[in-house]
């Protein structure tokens, strides 16, 4: 069984998480291409909310959450009154088959169009800090279950294009709206439908008493004060994988430029030395 329509009800995302995964679940859902290895006490409940044996809890919603609703109006006005595209909002892909036991695949694309004969998924992302090339690899699984889930659809000539807002202190402005085309990544394809054919096989035998899952980051229970917590933290983490690549560019870049002087004879601009903190926690530049 196959299905391809819009979804008129913000409330069928919440519905839509008992009997299936969805492209919010592509990481864990990649994690079956190994079986039922390494998964989390979370993991562990999501697959419960699938099977029905507990209720689904939406995560209450956080300024940044807000903020990416409120970017994907701005790219529907942008598109449809700047440039007349015909735009089809919130549309839901779902996949289902005989060996998948009642179960279904899906994911809700936040916009698609027929861009000149392909069919064009826009998924849009906002960050305060990261560059769309490192959204692009913060959500891969995502993107990439796009391409595996239109390929199970038997849909042709799909483009995923990630869309990003890069929020510079509260700056909203057009030159940091960036796009990004998606490549297929056919490794991770093939692995996704591995990880479909592990996934049905063993759910209906899985003793979920008998597994032993990794530790969580946090136990959230969905509270909000943890929900924040959790949300915070990754947003550090992100933080320090920038800063990460920042300095490397700097690192590359003075390089560069030293050999550059060099090879005309300027020697009237120095660079201060980089120091770093060995201390435990986050390293720092000193300049």
């Amino acid at each position: 069984m196959e299905t391809f329509y819009l979804n008129e009800h913000q409330n069928e995302i919440h519905l839509s998480r008992v009997g299936g995964l969805g492209g919010s679940d592509a990481k864990l859902f990649y994690k079956f291409r190994n079986n039922f290895t390494n998964l989390s006490e979370s993991d562990l409940k999501r697959l419960d909310v699938m099977q029905g044996k507990r209720p689904y809890e939406p995560i209450p919603t956080t300024p940044a959450m807000q903020m990416g609703h409120d970017f994907e109006n701005i790219v529907e006005k942008a598109l449809t009154d700047g440039q007349g595209l015909d735009l089809r909002k919130e549309v839901k892909l779902s996949y289902s088959d005989s060996e998948m036991k009642g179960y279904s695949l899906f994911a809700h694309c936040d916009f698609v169009y027929n861009n000149d004969g392909n069919f064009e998924i826009l998924e849009c992302k906002y960050s305060r800090t990261l560059r769309p090339a490192q959204l692009a690899t913060t959500y891969k699984h995502q993107l990439q279950y796009y391409y595996f889930l239109t390929d199970l659809l038997k849909i042709k000539n799909v483009i995923v294009n990630l869309v990003t807002l890069r929020d510079i202190a509260g700056d909203i402005a057009a030159n940091n709206i960036a796009s990004v085309i998606i490549d297929r990544d056919e490794e991770m394809i093939d692995n996704f439908y591995k990880a479909k054919q592990h996934l049905f096989e063993v759910l209906p035998v899985f003793d979920r008493k008998a597994s032993k899952p990794v530790p969580d980051l946090f136990d959230l229970n969905l509270s909000s004060e943890n929900v924040e917590m959790f949300l915070r933290a990754i947003q550090i983490e992100r933080q320090f994988q920038e800063y990460t690549d920042l300095l490397s560019e700097y690192i590359e870049l003075k390089g560069l430029i030293t050999n550059a002087m060099k090879e005309c004879n300027v020697d009237r601009v120095s660079f201060h030395e980089a120091t770093f903190c060995t201390e435990p926690g986050f390293p720092f530049i000193k300049l």
